[in-house]
C-alpha cells in the first residue's frame, strides 16, 4: 500500500497481479532520488559560502574568523588529550610605508609573499591565517614546546630571507613575532593575550636605538 493506494498482490512465486502501480513506485524512487541530489547540492553551496566567510580572498587562507573558530576547537581538543603547541602571532614592519610608497599592489605582494612562505613551511594540521591588514597568526598543533618554538623562530627566518616580487622590485620582508605556548590548562583569552603582548614588545624593541658604548 502507497499513498491509499494498492501496488499489487502476490501470488504462489511471488508474481504480482498488477504491474501498473510499479510505475508510482518508481516515481516516488525518482522524486525522492531527485531531494536527496537538490540537498547535497545545497549542501556544497552552504559549505562554500562558509569557507568564504571563514577565508581571505587575496592570501586563501583562513580570516581572523576562520582562525578563531579552529582556536575554539583546538584547544579543548588539547584539554582532553594532554596536547600542546605555539600560537605565533606575526605583525609587518613598515608595511604603511610599503604601501604609501609603492602602492596598494606592491604591498598585496608582500602580503602573498608571507602568506606562501607560511603555508609552504607548515603542516595540513597546522593553522594559517591573516588576521588583519598585515597580521598573520599561525597555531603550531601537536607537538612539544620546545619544537614549536624552534619552528616559530624558523618561520622568522624564512620570511626576513625572503623578498616580494612586484615589476622590478625586490620588497624586503620584516616581520615581529610573537609566541606564545599553550597546553591543557591554556584559556584561549590569555594565549592571545600573551602572544599579542611579546609581539608589541618585539616591535618596540625594533623600533628602540640601541646606544653602542664607545
Amino acid at each position: 500500500m502507497l499513498a491509499n493506494r494498492l501496488l499489487g498482490s502476490v501470488k504462489d512465486g511471488n508474481s504480482l497481479t498488477d504491474p501498473e502501480p510499479w510505475s508510482l513506485l518508481e516515481e516516488v524512487l525518482g522524486i525522492v532520488a531527485t531531494a536527496e541530489k537538490r540537498i547535497a547540492e545545497q549542501r556544497n553551496r552552504i559549505e562554500a559560502l562558509e569557507s568564504m566567510v571563514m577565508s581571505d580572498p587575496l592570501t586563501s587562507l583562513e580570516n581572523r574568523r576562520g582562525f578563531e573558530t579552529h582556536l575554539e576547537r583546538i584547544l579543548p581538543v588539547a584539554r582532553r588529550h594532554n596536547d600542546t603547541g605555539v600560537l605565533v602571532y606575526i605583525d609587518m614592519d613598515n608595511f604603511k610605508i610599503t604601501n604609501g610608497k609603492y602602492g596598494y599592489q606592491a604591498s598585496d605582494a608582500v602580503l602573498m609573499n608571507v602568506a606562501d612562505v607560511l603555508r609552504k613551511n607548515t603542516r595540513t594540521s597546522d593553522v594559517v591565517a591573516r588576521t588583519g591588514g598585515d597580521e598573520f597568526a599561525v597555531l603550531l598543533t601537536h607537538t612539544g614546546p620546545a619544537a614549536d618554538l624552534y619552528r616559530a623562530r624558523r618561520l622568522n627566518t624564512l620570511l626576513t630571507q625572503s623578498e616580494a616580487h612586484y615589476r622590478d622590485l625586490m620588497l624586503p620582508i620584516s616581520a615581529s613575532f610573537g609566541t606564545a605556548p599553550y597546553g591543557p590548562e591554556t584559556d584561549k583569552k590569555d594565549l592571545l593575550r600573551r602572544a599579542d603582548s611579546e609581539m608589541y614588545m618585539e616591535k618596540r624593541e625594533r623600533k628602540t636605538p640601541r646606544v653602542v658604548a664607545a
